[in-house]
């Protein structure tokens, strides 16, 4: 896919071999993709979004260190 010009296009950080695809941030064309665990506090303090995808809830501590609930940690980083 990422010899495809649409996917060039659509996806510019993954134009070469070489790109570090562990990256935390991956810029696209028109947004940004943050990459965070769900352990520490640090990673909900980091950064402010307009939106916020939570993969296997689930799994995450009921309590993230003295900050709290990471569910609501999450939601205080939306803008």
């Amino acid at each position: 896919s990422r010899d495809m010009d649409i996917m060039r296009t659509v996806f510019p950080v993954y134009r070469t071999r070489s790109d570090n695809k562990n990256s935390r941030l991956v810029q696209f064309t028109s947004t940004t993709l943050h990459t965070r665990g769900g352990k520490s506090q640090n990673n909900f303090a980091s950064i402010t979004v307009a939106a916020a995808w939570l993969d296997e809830v689930e799994k995450f501590d009921l309590k993230i260190g003295k900050a709290g609930d990471p569910l609501v940690l999450a939601r205080k980083r939306l803008e």
